[in-house]
């Protein structure tokens, strides 16, 4: 028992050491007292991260539902997942994004921090289900093509808001980035890292919401140009593609591409 405790507790130490978890998560102080060179390719890091905390959104979604079952309807599961996202992995995302709207009023940003919670648990608690029946598949790959079309939309928009991160870089000046590790971050993410990326996105978005027929085009158009867009503004605000930019515009590409699925979805079905 101790044994498996001490592995248990090593592999959470690595896991918190990783260049893209602390680009994502870590205090700007904890990021200058690392070797700038460990975030060349953070960016991979990042988006293995992304598809991380998708898998980990659906279990605390599930675990929500069994633990208060269908009586609260997708109240608690959406308020469960909407908290965690909010505290933990797009803690430093919220606030650097909320800094770079409002430097100079606090109580302004603590109002806005709010609305944004409750926009996303909102928005959560409306993700429609759908019980279409899809081709079977074993029960450790179901999450591929999850059973239920809601779940499709948690999985995908972490994904889509780290793409956010790796397009920025490609339309700014990438000696304006700031810190060392975030000037490491963006030399990384190439073209053709940005490129593949998203080919693979748009790839799973038409899969995933091809039930939706020529209707799904927009999703994934919405989410493109939200990442260009928000990280050509924050960036604009912050003097370049700072840490606060990049990572504010990955939260407003998922809540752009969680408000497109949704009202997608309303249009096709009304």
């Amino acid at each position: 028992m101790s044994g498996a405790i001490t592995t248990i507790t090593a592999a959470i130490r690595w896991i918190g050491s990783r260049p893209g978890y602390l680009y994502m998560t870590a205090e700007d102080r904890v990021l200058e007292n690392q070797c700038p060179g460990r975030f060349r390719y953070a960016w991979a890091e990042v988006f293995v991260f992304s598809l991380c905390w998708s898998l980990l959104s659906l279990a605390i979604w599930g675990t929500a539902w069994k633990l208060f079952g269908e009586t609260s309807g997708r109240v608690m599961p959406a308020v469960s997942v909407a908290v965690v996202f909010v505290l933990w992995p797009y803690r430093m995302a919220i606030s650097g994004g909320l800094r770079i709207v409002l430097p100079q009023d606090q109580t302004w940003r603590a109002v806005a921090g709010s609305a944004l919670l409750v926009v996303l648990t909102m928005a959560l608690v409306s993700l429609k289900r759908d019980w279409r029946h899809d081709p079977y598949l074993p029960a450790w790959l179901a999450w591929i093509r999850p059973w239920e079309k809601m779940h499709r939309t948690i999985l995908l928009m972490p994904l889509w808001g780290a793409w956010a991160m790796f397009v920025t870089p490609q339309f700014c000046r990438k000696g304006q980035a700031g810190c060392p590790a975030t000037v490491a971050f963006v030399r990384g993410c190439s073209p053709v890292s940005a490129a593949a990326t998203m080919g693979l996105l748009i790839a799973l978005t038409i899969t995933y919401y091809n039930y939706l027929g020529w209707w799904q085009l927009p999703i994934s158009a919405v989410a493109a140009s939200s990442a260009v867009l928000s990280g050509l503004v924050f960036a604009g605000l912050s003097g370049g593609p700072t840490r606060r930019a990049l990572l504010a515009a990955n939260v407003a590409t998922q809540i752009a591409f969680l408000l497109a699925s949704i009202a997608t979805c309303n249009l096709v079905f009304w």
